[in-house]
């Protein structure tokens, strides 16, 4: 059925055609161009040069607090954390922690105590660190000193033995 199908715009001359699809323009003509390098003949057109790049330049961030830098050193050694819960911690930072209390919002007011539960646990791990280099130091320096006991029993009974031979000699 011919009123089912559907109806292409018409002008007077008949229906108008859609243009067929075709390449982005820039990569059009980098092909055109690479087809006529190919067969041998000279481009008298200018190469076609990549857009210029705006000069790489970072997000220029205000300076930070020093303490803000400290705490967002503190959220980057929270590794129980999700890589991109941390970069959400770090970004909240400044409007979180650099509000004052009594003017913070409640939602601000519960990103301080995440940032507090992470910096807590990352406390707590280099605790618990802590407290186990200090326990191996401890029995590292409880063997050093029973060796050097052991040194100082040997070279006495070295030089009580050097004694003994020096009696049978003479």
């Amino acid at each position: 059925p011919a009123s089912l199908e559907p109806s292409l715009p018409t002008s007077s001359h008949g229906p108008i055609k859609m243009p067929a699809v075709l390449k982005r323009p820039a990569a059009a003509a980098t092909a055109a161009a690479a087809k006529r390098q190919k067969k041998g003949q000279a481009t008298k057109q200018m190469p076609i040069q990549p857009a210029k790049q705006a000069k790489a330049k970072e997000v220029m961030r205000p300076k930070r607090d020093p303490l803000l830098v400290k705490v967002a050193t503190g959220l980057g050694q929270a590794l129980d954390v999700p890589e991109a819960a941390r970069f959400m911690l770090d970004d909240v930072l400044e409007t979180s922690l650099g509000t004052f209390q009594e003017d913070r919002h409640p939602y601000q007011a519960k990103l301080v105590g995440v940032i507090e539960d992470t910096l807590g646990s990352v406390e707590r791990r280099l605790q618990a660190s802590l407290d186990g280099v200090q326990e191996e130091a401890k029995r590292t320096n409880e063997a050093k000193e029973a060796a050097a006991s052991a040194v100082e029993r040997s070279q006495a009974e070295l030089e009580e033995q050097k004694s003994e031979v020096c009696k049978k000699k003479y």
